[in-house]
């Protein structure tokens, strides 16, 4: 029985995400993916909206309505794939009683307000380029593995080579 891995997207959703692809495809090897649309669970509208409403709307009230959402449909402990505030979405959703076994976000700059830890593995990435990414005193302070990536902005998640590496990290690791 393959590992159940919960993939959440980034605040623009899973149908402008064709680069999740680079993950699915090859992950699904693996494991037993569950995507989840960060916007659907938040309860987003889905017209067609701008970034800083969407953004708003997830600061407001979007991220607690996913973390609840996540805690009604997935009861069993799983390693969760989160993008920008999916991370934030787990992280809260993990603190409010998510069994996660261990989070990999991507982008995820929100989590530099959290001030709780999971207990749990952690490794977040950002580009170094990044400007909300966490300061370091805040990565210093968390139990969390991190990397920052040069020559990449927020949106390195979208990248090839960068999938190609959070897929490897990602099998390595689903392996006994």
């Amino acid at each position: 029985m393959k590992p159940r891995l919960l993939v959440l997207s980034d605040l623009w959703g899973i149908e402008k995400a064709p680069w999740l692809n680079h993950y699915l495809i090859d992950l699904s090897a693996v494991f037993d993916i569950q995507v989840y649309d960060s916007c659907q669970l938040a309860g987003l509208p889905t017209e067609e909206l701008p970034e800083a409403v969407r953004h708003a709307h997830f600061v407001n009230e979007g991220i607690e309505a996913a973390c609840n959402q996540l805690l009604r449909l997935e009861p069993k402990a799983v390693t969760v794939l989160a993008f920008s505030v999916g991370g934030t979405i787990a992280w809260q959703a993990g603190l409010k009683g998510l069994p996660i076994q261990r989070l990999i976000a991507l982008s995820s700059t929100r989590l530099r307000y959290e001030t709780q830890s999971l207990n749990t593995p952690v490794h977040l990435y950002f580009g170094a380029n990044d400007p909300y990414a966490p300061a370091s005193e805040w990565l210093e302070r968390m139990p969390v593995t991190y990397e920052r990536i040069p020559g990449f902005g927020h949106q390195l998640y979208t990248e090839q080579q960068i999938a190609q590496q959070i897929v490897k990290e990602l099998k390595a690791s689903a392996t006994p």
